[in-house]
């Protein structure tokens, strides 16, 4: 299945940024389903990060979801798939302003089943399996901790669908939803070090979230022996409108980054929700950008998941499916962003 994703893009011309690092939850508390201090610890991170309209910013980063010869094994197959020469071994690459070349491979998920990454390269959708296979844990016991702080009074969020018998609340965006997995191998050899357009400019992703293991670099490279180290050049937008670029650490190993679907979230809880308990929760859509490391060698390697709402729920002021959006996005990529207002509230 084929996605286009609108952006809304602006100028990233600031020559110095400050670095912000994430709140960090530890996603083993997460699975600590009998330790109570766990789950209050989970409560309140959760809450201060990504539900709460006074603190939240619509960014968490998970800890410990991966064992580390899992992500390490991951990252080397696609290194070395890249290096035998992409285009044979199915996948796409296109090129940026600045030069940089991004392959990716993908597959989706829906309705809570994987399909294959396309690839005849010997072994490289095996080692994104297990990666994928934690990310469906990860998000699902995600959305059961939001939907359980987004709870008041005993009420879930419900969302409308296509059909009047049907509705879903907020875990069932992880169950019934559509999911795109990409696996992106960036390439400077080609990026010009002096020019001032940034790779991916200041945009807003059209899902609720996006979960992504932070881009590495390859830190050093000794025979068989690789080790990768996370890139900068990862930049959002606070509430506040300063702009910063985001510290990522070893540790960082599945980032929640809210986007332009929560307005939907947002809407549900409105209509759920006196105005002095909608002021208390809102979900945030982040403006992010990323710039290419200006080292002509690199090779940035990223793994996202952009996660949908299900293809039958009803957009709340466009009166259609997600599903048809779509479709009509498929077709023309600014189709939503030409009829919503996307601002970075």
């Amino acid at each position: 299945m084929r996605f286009s994703f609108g952006i809304v893009a602006l100028s990233l011309a600031k020559s110095t940024w400050a670095s912000w690092s994430p709140p960090r939850l530890d996603y083993r508390n997460v699975i600590a389903t009998d330790d109570s201090n766990a789950q209050i610890i989970v409560r309140e991170i959760l809450t201060s990060s990504l539900l709460e309209a006074r603190t939240s910013q619509g960014v968490l980063s998970l800890t410990h979801v991966f064992p580390e010869e899992v992500k390490k094994g991951m990252l080397q197959a696609m290194m070395e798939c890249y290096d035998r020469e992409p285009s044979d071994y199915g996948s796409k690459s296109i090129v940026y302003p600045d030069g940089t070349k991004r392959s990716t491979w993908s597959a989706g998920v829906s309705k809570s089943v994987r399909s294959s990454v396309t690839s005849s390269c010997e072994g490289l959708a095996e080692k994104m399996e297990p990666i994928r296979a934690l990310v469906d844990e990860a998000m699902a016991n995600l959305a059961d901790e939001m939907g359980q702080a987004l709870n008041q009074g005993g009420q879930d969020v419900v969302f409308s669908t296509d059909s009047e018998s049907d509705e879903y609340g907020f875990q069932d965006l992880v169950e019934e939803g559509e999911q795109l997995d990409h696996f992106h191998v960036y390439d400077a050899s080609l990026a010009s070090a002096h020019d001032v357009t940034k790779t991916l400019e200041w945009h807003t992703d059209f899902g609720w979230a996006l979960a992504f293991l932070p881009g590495q670099l390859i830190a050093s490279k000794e025979h068989e022996n690789v080790e990768f180290t996370p890139s900068k050049g990862f930049y959002i937008k606070l509430s506040d409108g300063s702009e910063e670029q985001v510290s990522f650490s070893s540790e960082d190993d599945l980032v929640i980054l809210l986007g332009d679907g929560v307005n939907h979230i947002n809407q549900a809880l409105q209509t759920r929700d006196s105005d002095s308990e909608h002021d208390r929760l809102r979900l945030r859509s982040v403006p992010h950008a990323f710039a290419m490391s200006e080292n002509e060698s690199a090779l940035r390697f990223w793994y996202g998941r952009m996660m949908l709402f299900p293809s039958n729920v009803l957009h709340p002021t466009l009166n259609q499916s997600f599903g048809t959006i779509r479709k009509s996005m498929n077709s023309d990529p600014n189709y939503y962003t030409n009829l919503v207002d996307t601002g970075y509230a």
